[in-house]
Order: structure tokens, then C-alpha cells, then sequence
């Protein structure tokens, strides 16, 4: 298990959280996204923990 302030735990605390405010459900019967999201977001999520530099550019283009 990652420790709790990794960038590995903080990357999977931040895909939780973009899972809440875009109303996904990660588990349980309710669940109602696939892979490809979870792995593209945790990619994304890792990429900005351990890089917090380049978040700037990328957040740019994205809307609100």
C-alpha cells in the first residue's frame, strides 16, 4: 500500500475527487465508468502530482 502522502496516494485521492465533482461513481453497483477513464485520469492526476509546473498549460484549454 502507497503511503498516504505519496504521489501515487495523492494522484489516486485527486481522481476521486474529479470522479465526485463530474458525478461518477468509481464502485459498487452504481459504478458507471470504465477503465479507460480511471487510467487516463489516473495518468493525468500522476503526471500533475509529480509535475505541478506543467498544469498551468493544460488547464488552460479546458473549460470551467
Amino acid at each position: 500500500m502507497a503511503d498516504a502522502e505519496s504521489p501515487e496516494a495523492v494522484a489516486l485521492e485527486l481522481v476521486k475527487m474529479i470522479a465526485n465533482a463530474e458525478g461518477k461513481m468509481l464502485s459498487g453497483p452504481n459504478a458507471n465508468v470504465g477503465k479507460a477513464w480511471v487510467l487516463r485520469t489516473y495518468a493525468s492526476a500522476i503526471r500533475t502530482v509529480r509535475q505541478p509546473n506543467l498544469v498551468g498549460d493544460y488547464v488552460e484549454g479546458l473549460p470551467d
